[in-house]
């Protein structure tokens, strides 16, 4: 039997792990042009109630994670996301 590599990682940065929101329908994409870069979604508000809804954004790989504020509406919201050519993300 070969060896497993399974991670589980939290993708809600510490700062924002007091959340009593339900994150629930959680999503992941990873760049198929660089697997370090990967995308994840769930129905997570704004923070700070901004206009913009948020992703959850990773450059290495899933070790760390950041929320970026890019969809518009802000209000959560069931997202799919894929990354396309040139890492356009959708």
């Amino acid at each position: 039997m070969s060896e497993r590599r399974i991670r589980v990682v939290n993708m809600i940065p510490k700062s924002l792990s007091g959340e009593t929101n339900q994150d629930s329908e959680p999503q992941l994409t990873v760049n198929p042009e660089d697997h370090r870069m990967m995308i994840g979604t769930a129905f997570t508000p704004d923070p700070g109630g901004g206009p913009l809804g948020p992703v959850y954004a990773s450059f290495d790989g899933g070790n760390t994670w950041t929320l970026d504020l890019i969809v518009p509406g802000g209000e959560p919201n069931d997202q799919s996301v894929r990354f396309g050519s040139g890492s356009a993300l959708y």
